[in-house]
């Protein structure tokens, strides 16, 4: 008894209380991408291994009239983007919407063994989407990149082009395409864009090569010739 009564001290310590669920307050749904979510200070690369509810309904904070519901998604951690954190299982917290009824994609909206990147920050002792409600991952459709290590030294654009634009372990061609078809933010810098979609045109699969056209395409860029078939170059 002495011992858990010590460990219940630690937690609430934490702000999370014993047998309870994080004392948890959900962000502006409709918070700036650019300025007020994608800034948030850890980003990784993780797969959804199960959600579940942890409290429903919960008044939103900036809006009472407008109800959630507070959930915890188990991923397994397998790069991390920005910040420092370890790989493996994890736990991430998230208000979604009570009863979402069209529109914007939800956050949530994912099932098991979905790949997927989040945008996170530590809240209270435990991490946390660094938004509410609207959907703020993205998903990875390339395959796993287990070798992979993002130079934090550059801007985030730089590893998510290096994730979604080289074909990792587990992803048919058919995936690697979803993956190059999806597109990108605009964070991804244009130069280091072009490079990638023009090596994957070269490459020589015809069903990636072309994708890849089509997005150099979008941004007028010319789609080079295709040199021999070779699906890249893998994390």
């Amino acid at each position: 008894m002495g011992i858990w009564r010590h460990l219940c001290a630690a937690m609430l310590l934490l702000g999370v209380s014993c047998g309870r669920s994080p004392r948890l307050v959900d962000y502006n749904v409709n918070a700036d991408y650019l300025t007020e979510i994608f800034p948030a200070p850890l980003v990784v690369v993780a797969v959804i291994a199960s959600d579940t509810l942890v409290r429903d309904p919960v008044s939103s904070h900036s809006d009472p009239g407008l109800l959630l519901q507070l959930r915890k998604v188990r991923v397994r951690v397998e790069n991390v983007l920005r910040g420092k954190t370890s790989c493996g299982a994890t736990t991430i917290y998230y208000f979604g919407w009570h009863d979402y009824t069209g529109g914007n994609r939800p956050l949530g909206a994912w099932k098991e063994g979905d790949r997927r990147i989040f945008w996170l920050r530590e809240d209270s002792g435990v991490l946390r989407t660094a938004c509410d409600a609207r959907d703020c991952t993205m998903p990875v459709y390339s395959g796993a990149h287990p070798h992979y290590k993002a130079d934090q030294q550059k801007p985030l654009g730089y590893a998510l082009a290096d994730i979604w634009f080289t074909r990792g372990e587990g992803a048919t061609d058919a995936d690697f395409v979803r993956q190059v078809d999806w597109g990108y933010p605009s964070t991804v810098p244009e130069t280091y864009l072009i490079e990638k979609l023009q090596r994957l045109a070269a490459a020589g699969i015809p069903s990636v090569r072309a994708a890849a056209c089509k997005q150099l395409s979008n941004i007028q860029q010319p789609c080079v010739e295709a040199i021999h078939p070779d699906p890249g170059q893998r994390h």
